[in-house]
């Protein structure tokens, strides 16, 4: 029984379960971002070629950052740049809503709002399974040293 269910052990540590936590909001949100913009931007223009745009202004941060994050995440404090990125993806939220709330339809704006955003997304994945590792030390979030 114990390989069909996941091990529920490391969630004891308060350090972990806080991280765990924070990465499943985190996902959640950025998925919700790449299903309401395309909406977004549909109901704005009608048009599936601003849906698709939408495609590639979401993909190509998210291959270049994710391809940077990684290594970012082998020579910086790992935990500075989860505090970093996910200030970032909370200001990108913060700007989704007001230009929703303030009924600012540029499309364009959306646009670079939500590369920004998935490049902030991309960023801040690398880090986390690493700090994850260890999380009841601090070693954990620093650079590696050779």
């Amino acid at each position: 029984m114990a390989r069909i269910f996941a091990d529920t052990r490391p969630l004891a540590v308060a350090n972990f379960r806080r991280l765990w936590w924070a990465n499943i909001v985190t996902v959640i949100g950025a998925q919700l971002t790449v299903v309401a913009v395309p909406a977004q931007i549909y109901a704005i223009t009608g048009s599936s070629a601003y849906v698709g745009l939408t495609g590639l202004f979401g993909l190509v941060p998210l291959v270049v950052f994710g391809l940077w994050g990684g290594s970012l995440a082998d020579v910086f404090d790992r935990r500075k740049i989860l505090i970093v990125t996910t200030l970032g993806l909370i200001g990108t939220a913060v700007l989704f809503w007001l230009q929703a709330f303030a009924d600012w339809n540029n499309v364009w704006f959306l646009l670079g709002l939500f590369a920004v955003q998935q490049a902030f997304f991309a960023v801040n994945q690398p880090p986390g399974p690493r700090c994850c590792r260890a999380s009841s030390t601090t070693s954990c979030c620093r650079p590696r040293t050779r």
